[in-house]
């Protein structure tokens, strides 16, 4: 059996090597996930930061999150556009800092 195995950026999925046959990770029971939801753990895993990093961003509303009874979950695609809003606000403030100096 040969696969598509596809990449995730912000313009969607790619493929990363011709194999034959589509297989995305949001497919599930037959039908296509448009929303992924990630676990706190899942966002740390991400961010590379710890657990509780991220419980306490999401408690004090720094990262788009939402609970399930009482459990914080984030949609990947809320926390893609953050982390591209980060990279642009540190690279504002770098530059502005340069410009000062």
């Amino acid at each position: 059996m040969m696969r598509l195995t596809l990449i995730y950026n912000l313009k969607g999925w790619h493929p990363l090597e011709e194999s034959g046959i589509f297989f995305h990770p949001l497919w599930s029971e037959g039908r296509f996930m448009p929303d992924e939801i990630l676990t706190l753990p899942e966002v740390a895993d991400l961010l590379k930061v710890a657990d509780k990093t991220v419980y306490t961003m999401a408690q004090k509303s720094q990262l788009p999150a939402f609970k399930v009874r009482g459990q914080w979950r984030f949609k990947r695609e809320d926390i893609d556009a953050w982390i591209e809003q980060q990279k642009l606000a540190h690279a504002v403030d770098k530059e502005s800092s340069r410009r000062n100096a």
